[in-house]
This record gives C-alpha cells, sequence and structure tokens, in this order.
C-alpha cells in the first residue's frame, strides 16, 4: 500500500532586486535558494490558490479503499507556463469501515494511466468522515498536463476499508484551465489499472496550488 518512488520535478523561481549594484547579492541569493532546496517552495506555499473542486456537490455514496482496491482519478493542470507548486489535495471521505490502516494518497506522474509516483502526501487517517488536506511541500506540477490521484491502504478489504466520497454529476469549479478527468482507475495491487468512465459520479476531491512565477532575472554567469 505503499507509494512507490518517482521522480518530483522541484522548480525554483530566480529571485532578484533589480538594482545593477546588488547584482553581486543577487547571485548570493539566487545561490543559497538552491543550495536551501525546498525553503522557496515552502515559503510560497502559503499562499494557494484553489484551482480545482469539486467538494460542494452532493455525496451520492462511497468507493472502497484498500490495499487490495486502489482508487485513482487523473486531472489537468492549468495553463501558467511555470507551473505549479502544489498546496494541497483535500478529499471528501466517508466513515471507515473495519479496522484499515495505513491510508496513502500518491500523485502519480501523466499517461493514459498510473505511471509512476511522484511521491506521497502527508495527512491524517481518514477513519471517519469529513475532508481531509494533504500535502508534500516537494511536489510541483507542470502546466497544461495530466496527473493522477491514487488512492490505497495499507490493509486488504477483509480487515476494514476507507471510503472515498464521490458526487452524483459531473459538475465543478475550477479556473486558469484546470479540467478534472470523466475517467476512474481501479487496481488490485497498483501494477495494472482498468479505466472506466463513471456512471453518473466522480469522486470528490480539491486541489490547492501556487502558479510558480515567470524568471524576472536573467540567470548570471
Amino acid at each position: 500500500g505503499n507509494c512507490y518512488p518517482g521522480t518530483v520535478h522541484i522548480s525554483y523561481d530566480r529571485i532578484g532586486i533589480g538594482r545593477p549594484e546588488f547584482l553581486a547579492m543577487q547571485k548570493i541569493i539566487i545561490t543559497l535558494t538552491a543550495s536551501l532546496g525546498i525553503w522557496l517552495p515552502q515559503m510560497l506555499l502559503a499562499q494557494g490558490t484553489l484551482y480545482l473542486s469539486n467538494l460542494g456537490e452532493a455525496s451520492a455514496g462511497g468507493t472502497v479503499v484498500a490495499s487490495d482496491a486502489w482508487l485513482a482519478e487523473s486531472f489537468l493542470t492549468g495553463t501558467n507556463s511555470s507551473g505549479y507548486y502544489l498546496n494541497s489535495i483535500q478529499l471528501l471521505m466517508n466513515q471507515a469501515s473495519g479496522s484499515p490502516g495505513g491510508f496513502n494518497l500518491c500523485l502519480y506522474g501523466n499517461g493514459a494511466f498510473p505511471g509512476h509516483s511522484l511521491g506521497g502526501l502527508s495527512g491524517l487517517e481518514p477513519s471517519t468522515g469529513g475532508v481531509y488536506s494533504y500535502s508534500n511541500p516537494s511536489l510541483t506540477l507542470l502546466p497544461s498536463t495530466y496527473y493522477f490521484l491514487v488512492l490505497t491502504a495499507a490493509t486488504p478489504t477483509p480487515q476494514g476499508s476507507y471510503s472515498q466520497s464521490y458526487s452524483a454529476s459531473f459538475d465543478y469549479g475550477s479556473s486558469d484551465g484546470w479540467i478534472l478527468s470523466t475517467y476512474r482507475y481501479t487496481s488490485t495491487d497498483g501494477s495494472s489499472w482498468t479505466r472506466g468512465g463513471y456512471p453518473g459520479y466522480s469522486f470528490q476531491f480539491a486541489v490547492e496550488a501556487t502558479a510558480i512565477p515567470e524568471p524576472s532575472v536573467p540567470a548570471i554567469m
């Protein structure tokens, strides 16, 4: 039920002061930004935008999530040319059944089917009904690209399962060209997937992200 390791795309904005006499200081800042790793993305994550959501739609039921019942849905990112820092994924979950454990939410790479994990997102075990938030400050999203949210768990269905809420409609809110897919993907082990159109529903989630600004200062040699 764990996320498989994959490639994590990390981007850093170039920081500039904009005055010639500060070019040397600017170069130092850029170097420090690169060496500090995730510092800049974490700073920008505090200003996220809700780009995609169907959490406001009425719930029509739930879909089982367990180690032998993987679930995925895809979404298309917006058109910002530099991409987006991923702030959080919010899931609407129903009451779990039995005694499940080890819930996992992973972001998978683009393609016709979920391919490889870009990383797992951290959050609480969704044992009771409600909206749960998950994040990974090192993840970024490319523009106009399909990604998959993959849900699984460490325990099999006979022991217990989580329940991902689904909506009775395809309605959702979005901005900047973000799109919610009309397909669902299921798997028994995460290695092979079956795609099917939802019979009038899609699972309920939201994406908060921060548009990565265009570089404002040329690279300094």
